[in-house]
């Protein structure tokens, strides 16, 4: 009896302290309509760079996606990081070639292919000329 409880104490504290350590690296991804994903890993140039912890979908249809990114991979995250679904995966991509680093926490946008990602660029770049 005392060996399952001491057992049970030590799995609890062990899935706590992982949780733990990934706060640091959680971002939220929004997406306007549900995503259709069929898998839970996050890549970038085909490699996992970190997982999708929770999803939400809020009554307007926008999607909050909550994802983990590993350690060695927080320095991608900045102001100009997207992401888009591809082949049912997460994808990482850029928007610019330069950002500026971005808290644990932030809102980064979702597109739900690659094509409506470079049809948002596209679109702002066409904006951002006709302004200068």
């Amino acid at each position: 009896m005392r060996r399952s409880i001491l057992l049970t104490i030590l799995f609890v504290m062990a899935f706590l302290n992982g949780c733990q350590g990934s706060n640091g690296n959680v971002f939220f991804v929004m997406f306007e309509n549900t995503p259709n994903l069929f898998d839970s890993a996050v890549y970038a140039n085909g490699v996992s760079m970190g997982e999708i912890v929770d999803s939400a979908t809020a009554g307007n249809g926008v999607t909050r996606l909550m994802v983990a990114i590993n350690g060695d991979q927080r320095d991608l995250m900045k102001d100009c990081t997207a992401f888009y679904v591809s082949a049912g995966r997460l994808t990482y991509a850029t928007l610019a070639g330069y950002g500026n680093p971005v808290e644990p926490g932030a809102k980064l946008m979702g597109f739900s292919s690659r094509m409506g990602m470079n049809w948002f660029k596209a679109k702002n770049l066409m904006t951002q000329t006709t302004r200068a």
